[in-house]
């Protein structure tokens, strides 16, 4: 029984930490790349763009956001159905 709630435990600190930190690194890349980008045009120097081009979205990574934006179009359509069954939403 105790094992199962360290478990349990373990899983909710995991699960909590993940949710906390994900946004927060999500939106302080967009930050990072204007950092790097900015670095590389008053420096000159190259490395900064070879930084900024790996946290960039790739051609794969572009196709597979598109097929996953549809499925929440698809998704969020059918939710607005269920909630507003009558026409005029009332």
């Amino acid at each position: 029984m105790q094992s199962a709630v360290a478990v349990d435990r373990l899983q909710f600190a995991f699960t909590v930490t993940f949710h906390y930190i994900f946004p927060q690194l999500t939106m302080g890349l967009a930050l990072l790349i204007v950092i790097l980008k900015t670095l590389a045009l008053r420096t000159g120097n190259d490395h900064y763009n070879r930084a900024a081009r790996f946290y960039k979205l790739t051609p794969k990574g572009r196709k597979k956001l598109f097929v996953e934006t549809s499925k929440w179009h698809k998704l969020s359509a059918a939710i607005v159905r269920i909630l507003n069954p009558l026409p005029g939403g009332n």
